[in-house]
């Protein structure tokens, strides 16, 4: 992108429907017009292709549209056609109104900002009041515009047309989860920006669940997305060095400790608590101290909602919606603490030498990325049977930083030497979690016994993941050497 050029964004942000009238006053919108929207399906099949067909009247004026369903959390629906009928769409025979929704649209401007506030009552059903505020202008006056409004917005699950169109009962397309998966031929900055996109729809995605605290599972799959993202930065480096990704750092750090003690709880109570009390069924100690430790997951998912209900994650998820569209990344890099380069800083201390670095493909980038990563976890595996303890945690983090990045790049490389690496990647660092559950589990207990109470049991605890520990060395050592059997996927 050229530097001189204004870097333009477009989001579709969601409103909640009582802050509307606020919202209104305090960004001077203007009068109130009446607004229907309605949206036309033929039995799920144009949903299906990820496709919606809609016609918005305003007055006497209707203006037809096709659009994509998925977009990147926060972005405005990617336009597909417009025409002044349905049949100008050039879609398939056959479509009917499946869903509507009445209301009102307001439109404005803040200094180079276009603004548009649209409101209204999607179908019949109480409860359905929906809004969505959609800004389009230079990153920099969108943020510096909607970062003061995220008590009243927030970057949307899915996209108004969407959200109409589950509510009506047509099957829309799932977001996908998990790992980023990469296309071939990207930029390394842009290919950050594809998978920083994806991360937050996954943490969007999870949040809701993760407040309601019913599983596990959400907590978890919101704090790997998390270290995911934050490995990226990592990994990327000066690829997508700016202040605006630097000024991520703080809620990103903020939201992964908050998501921290209530998963530390749930692998408590899953895995070492049910392991030892099937171990010591008898004692009813035990049964104290996993009430204890239930009670202590509660608190820590009380901590947690207001967390992921207040800025830690929405000012921290409308940062990350502006920064994947604008993309101001550094160019070329400039390291953090030696000076010009014409290489990639990687975050942990050794540069990637590429030439012109902005511009080199991704998967030359990701072979060299991967290289010093996987001699890094090599350096600390170089003697498993009798490193102290904290080298073996040192070696479950480059495990862990390695699997991250493998797992964002596998996709550029071929499927199955990637599958297996990463299968045996993950065998090493399960085996090298069990020492870190152990340990953690250690520190619960401390914790536990500082509140009175629960000493007994705790060293019981204490006791079994010191003997679980004991034989890990030798597994450690199986898995690493199954992994650097499997050898590098990427040569």
């Amino acid at each position: 992108m050229d530097a001189a050029l204004p870097r333009m964004v477009t989001l579709e942000l969601e409103v909640a429907p009582d802050a509307v009238p606020v919202l209104r006053r305090s960004l001077a919108l203007g009068r109130a017009r009446a607004l229907t929207l309605t949206w036309y399906d033929c039995d799920g099949a144009l949903a299906g292709e990820g496709i919606t067909a809609s016609a918005s009247q305003l007055g006497r004026v209707a203006v037809w549209r096709a659009e994509a369903l998925s977009a990147p959390a926060g972005a405005a629906p990617v336009l597909l056609g417009e025409a002044t009928s349905l049949a100008g769409l050039h879609l398939r025979d056959g479509l009917v109104a499946v869903a509507q929704m009445a209301g009102q649209v307001r439109e404005g401007r803040a200094g180079s900002v276009v603004l548009r506030l649209v409101n209204g009552q999607i179908g019949a059903a109480p409860g359905t009041a929906i809004a969505r505020l959609y800004l389009a202008g230079p990153a920099d006056a969108v943020a510096a515009l909607t970062e003061p409004l995220a008590p009243a917005v927030r970057v949307p699950r899915s996209s108004l047309a969407a959200t109409a169109l589950a509510l009506a009962g047509i099957a829309v397309p799932a977001r996908p989860l998990g790992s980023p998966v990469l296309p071939a031929g990207l930029a390394p900055g842009d290919a950050f920006a594809d998978a920083a996109a994806h991360l937050l729809g996954v943490l969007l995605h999870y949040a809701p669940r993760a407040e309601a605290g019913e599983t596990g599972e959400p907590v978890h799959q919101m704090r790997v997305a998390m270290r995911r993202l934050r490995s990226l930065i990592s990994v990327f480096g000066d690829a997508v060095a700016c202040p605006e990704l630097a000024a991520l750092a703080p809620g990103l750090k903020e939201l992964a400790g908050a998501l921290g003690p209530a998963r530390d709880w749930d692998v408590f109570l899953a895995g070492t608590g049910a392991a030892v009390a099937v171990a010591f069924a008898d004692e009813g100690e035990i049964a104290t101290l996993l009430a204890a430790a239930a009670a202590r997951r509660a608190d820590a998912y009380a901590a947690l909602v207001p967390q992921l209900a207040g800025p830690a994650l929405h000012v921290t998820a409308l940062r990350i919606a502006i920064l994947v569209q604008a993309r101001p990344w550094a160019r070329p890099s400039i390291g953090p603490s030696d000076g010009p380069s014409d290489g990639y800083w990687d975050g942990t201390g050794d540069r990637v030498d590429t030439q012109d670095a902005a511009r080199t493909d991704t998967g030359v980038f990701a072979a060299t990325v991967l290289a010093r990563r996987l001699r890094r976890l090599a350096k600390r595996a170089a003697h498993i049977g009798t490193a102290p303890e904290a080298a073996l945690h040192e070696m479950r983090i480059h495990a862990k930083r390695l699997r991250y990045a493998a797992e964002v790049f596998a996709p550029l490389f071929p499927a199955r030497p990637a599958r297996r690496f990463l299968k045996r990647l993950a065998a090493l660092q399960d085996v090298l979690g069990l020492l870190n559950d152990g340990v953690v589990a250690a520190s619960l207990m401390h914790d536990l016994a500082a509140e009175g109470g629960c000493g007994l049991a705790g060293g019981m605890v204490r006791g079994f993941v010191a003997a679980r520990a004991a034989g890990a060395r030798h597994a450690i050592a199986r898995a690493y050497k199954r992994l650097r059997k499997a050898g590098p996927f990427w040569t």
